[in-house]
């Protein structure tokens, strides 16, 4: 699953991108979608089929969690 998190600063989400990364390591920071409303203009892109541990980090991170399907993003549910 491919999942995109958007967080409300770039502290955020560059601090985040250090704590993925050791869990996930092909996780990376995007430029944010357009279709996504955030503060901050940059977003973190996790491939795993983990889905409470992304969330968990994001929550860790202020972050909103959206899983990506074929043509949008999803918002999760707390």
């Amino acid at each position: 699953m491919t999942f995109l998190i958007s967080f409300p600063s770039t502290k955020f989400a560059l601090k985040a991108e250090t704590a993925f990364q050791k869990q996930f390591a092909d996780s990376r920071l995007i430029p944010l979608p357009v279709k996504i409303s955030a503060s901050c203009g940059l977003a973190l892109l996790a491939e795993t089929e983990d889905q409470p541990a992304v969330s968990h980090l994001a929550e860790k991170f202020s972050g909103v969690v959206y899983l990506k399907t074929e043509s949008e993003y999803r918002q999760l549910e707390d």
